[in-house]
């Protein structure tokens, strides 16, 4: 796992989510840890997953990209990303706004969330956060996780270089994933 960047799981105070938000570009007035009534929103679903698409849920590296009115367009899982050669290779999934089809996640309960629902489930990372504001065109929200290390960084910089054309038309969101593995 250290060879690919990721960390041993050792849990987490909000010190070191905020260190590790600075050191991967995470924007401060966009950040937001992940609540503990996630889990038990959708920890019901994960249980009862026999076809095992629920998982996507609950990665540490998720992307979510949402439209104007809020809804889902696309959702991308750290677990179905191949491996490049030292960090996940998300390129496929990044090449154009609105999202290709051919890429798109179909999973029935992530159907159900739209950006609303992604507030209900997170909390701020500090006084100074903003909800998105109503117009963008793409809401692109992005779930990290400190433990990931650099795919967590790689991550976020391969969103902003993938989709730096769109960028006046994007509203990003990032939600720190550290308290679903705690």
């Amino acid at each position: 796992m250290g060879a690919y960047g990721v960390h041993n799981y050792d849990g987490y105070t909000l010190q070191q989510v905020d260190k590790a938000a600075r050191k991967y570009g995470v924007q401060p007035k966009d950040a937001f840890i992940m609540d503990s009534l996630y889990y038990q929103r959708f920890g019901f679903a994960k249980k009862a997953d026999v076809m095992g698409r629920v998982k996507d849920l609950f990665q540490p590296l998720q992307l979510r990209i949402y439209d104007t009115n809020g809804k889902l367009l696309a959702q991308y899982a750290n677990c179905n990303v191949p491996p490049g050669l030292f960090n996940l290779s998300w390129k496929r999934y990044l090449d154009t706004l609105p999202p290709n089809p051919k890429y798109i996640s179909t999973n029935d309960t992530l159907s159900k969330i739209n950006l609303q629902t992604e507030f209900e489930y997170v909390r701020p990372m500090y006084e100074s956060n903003r909800i998105a504001s109503p117009t963008s065109k793409y809401y692109v929200v992005i779930y990290w996780s400190r433990f990931m290390g650099r795919q967590s960084k790689h991550f976020i910089k391969q969103v902003y270089k993938r989709f730096a054309p769109y960028k006046n038309q994007i509203n990003y969101i990032y939600i720190n994933t550290e308290p679903l593995f705690y």
